[in-house]
């Protein structure tokens, strides 16, 4: 398993990097996106939770392409994180909060 991965696995306690479900839409996450990439050599130092965002391939591309900002890739991301810390019962039920907005 790649250490960026892991470290999102730890964080979220995903036993498997299958567990993993796109923060965006819900549906099975392909890939653990950097928010600010690691450009070229894969420096570690951006493999930090708050730096690496669960998305499904669709909006990895997205991202990946601009269609999403930076800025508002995290601000969906804090929000995910905010929700896994307050206990949310399930990543599932967070994702779910994001998506109808009733997290902030």
């Amino acid at each position: 398993m790649k250490h960026h991965v892991k470290v999102y696995c730890d964080f979220f306690g995903y036993i498997d990097h299958s567990e993993i479900v796109c923060e965006m839409c819900l549906n099975p996450a392909n890939d653990v996106h950097h928010i600010e990439p690691r450009q070229m050599g894969g420096s570690k130092l951006k493999d930090v939770i708050e730096n690496l965002f669960g998305l499904c391939r669709e909006h990895h591309d997205l991202c990946e392409h601009g269609g999403v900002s930076r800025e508002e890739q995290k601000q969906i991301h804090l929000s995910f994180m905010k929700a896994f810390k307050a206990k949310w019962v399930t990543v599932r039920d967070i994702a779910r909060g994001i998506a109808n907005k009733t997290i902030k």
